[in-house]
């Protein structure tokens, strides 16, 4: 599938004006190529797609380029980038370069090619938005592995179990397997712990009787996952418990609200509507949503001020979530693939999840 995709990037950028174009968000490159070291330039141009890296990655690079069909011209040099790249943009009347390269990048290659380079922004991200099968299929084995892991460790562990404990075995659970990593700092907040949206695990005991949230997931052959459920050893207090019940709702609004063609605010506010209603409008403080896939965030944003429309293929998570001060939070997410007809979830951990 990965052959492909330099034509799909070529179309866009003559769309766009575009002659030539330097990728340098690793993600990008591997999108692009198959290759996936940590370091690595991709120029394209019309005609040709020139793969720059060290000696570190030459076997490595010509065997994942060779794998993913693609016509590149691989360099393996000791030379910066720009210097190796300097003959092949020599006969480009312009060239851009990916907004997201650092500015000490940019001024590199614009003093080694004597002419300066014009930003442009989400070219290759836009491609990535839509997920082609075998993207889903990795995807969805990155999802299916997360809920296999967090059911091993929740039945393994009790109110005694710390954050920081729970956190490390979860992410034991999915390396022993298979994941090679996890797709972003797990969290584990409980109690008023919970009210911080993105609480890092502290060495303190789960407890009895009190919401637990646990946001968590693994890369997979690249490809991240990501959910959240909020759990309970015990009864958990009874104004979190209603919260709960007014997230879960929110949560629902929104996947019913999924469907290709409508706008990623209308999403949004199908579950703030909900939270909003009942009295929890000031505590929903971030976005509905985003896209996954090579990175735990990508196109589309599900947020008030998004400007972006869903399309069938695109992976997205729902998430909303309720956070009281000095009380906790509840926060409820899972992965969902837009399709013809509305949306597919893929998360299979059960929502209400008291232990």
């Amino acid at each position: 599938m990965v052959a492909g995709r330099l034509a799909a990037l070529r179309d866009a950028l003559l769309a766009d004006d575009v002659v030539a174009l330097v990728v340098t968000h690793l993600p990008n490159v591997r999108y692009l190529s198959g290759f996936t070291g940590s370091h690595g330039r991709l120029l394209v141009t019309a005609d040709d797609a020139v793969l720059v890296t060290d000696g570190r990655y030459g076997e490595q690079a010509e065997a994942e380029t060779a794998a993913a069909g693609v016509d590149v011209e691989l360099v393996v040099t000791a030379d910066p980038p720009a210097a190796a790249l300097g003959e092949f943009v020599a006969g480009c009347p312009s060239v851009a370069v990916e907004s997201t390269t650092p500015w000490a990048d940019v001024r590199s290659m614009s003093d080694a090619w004597g002419r300066e380079l014009a930003p442009l922004s989400g070219a290759v991200e836009a491609l990535r938005a839509v997920k082609d099968a075998g993207e889903q299929a990795v995807m969805k084995r990155a999802v299916e592995l997360a809920d296999i892991s967090l059911a091993a460790v929740l039945e393994a562990s009790t109110p005694a179990t710390t954050e920081v404990e729970l956190a490390l075995a979860l992410e034991w659970e999915m390396r022993r397997r298979g994941a090679a990593a996890t797709s972003f700092d797990l969290i584990v907040a409980a109690g008023p712990h919970g009210a911080l949206p993105h609480a890092s695990p502290a060495p303190v005991p789960l407890g009895r009787d009190t919401m637990v949230v646990v946001d968590f997931g693994c890369v997979l052959d690249g490809y991240c996952s990501d959910c959240t459920r909020t759990v309970c050893w015990g009864d958990p207090h009874p104004d979190l418990a209603a919260v709960w019940d007014v997230v879960a709702a929110a949560q629902d609004a929104a996947r019913s609200a999924v469907a290709p063609g409508v706008p990623t605010r209308a999403v949004d506010a199908a579950a703030r509507e909900v939270i909003t209603d009942a009295g929890f409008g000031d505590a929903f403080v971030h976005g509905t949503g985003h896209g996954v896939g090579l990175e735990i965030h990508e196109k589309p944003r599900l947020a008030p001020r998004s400007d972006e429309v869903l399309d069938a293929g695109m992976v997205i998570t729902i998430e909303p979530g309720v956070y009281l001060p000095g009380l906790g939070g509840v926060r409820l997410e899972d992965m969902v693939i837009v399709t013809a007809g509305g949306c597919e979830t893929w998360t299979l951990s059960p929502r209400r999840m008291l232990v």
